[in-house]
């Protein structure tokens, strides 16, 4: 089932739901934040990497506004917005990558 309307899409974010507080510029949005767990073989080596990312409704970050190189603070840490980002999946939302 998609997610038809910007209500819908907060919903989905609700802190009850899958999303979380975040704060950027002092003004606050709700994210789906998330850390991925990344492998890569280098050599005989495995390099281990951690990815934070999330996804929120588009029209939040554009009125706050989120670009890349904003510093967002989720769970008591601030992050940086990677370049390239936030990146608008055409449906009303966007993912946002988020350096170290």
């Amino acid at each position: 089932m998609g997610v038809e309307s910007d209500a819908d899409r907060l919903e989905f974010l609700n802190v009850a739901g899958f999303g979380e507080t975040a704060t950027c510029a002092g003004q606050s949005f709700q994210i789906d934040f998330r850390i991925a767990e990344i492998e890569q073989l280098v050599g005989d080596m495995t390099v281990r990497t951690r990815q934070p990312f999330g996804f929120a409704r588009t029209m939040d970050l554009d009125a706050i506004p989120v670009r890349e190189r904003s510093q967002v603070a989720i769970r008591g840490k601030t992050y940086l917005v990677k370049p390239g980002f936030p990146l608008d999946d055409g449906t009303g939302m966007s993912r946002v990558e988020f350096a170290l």
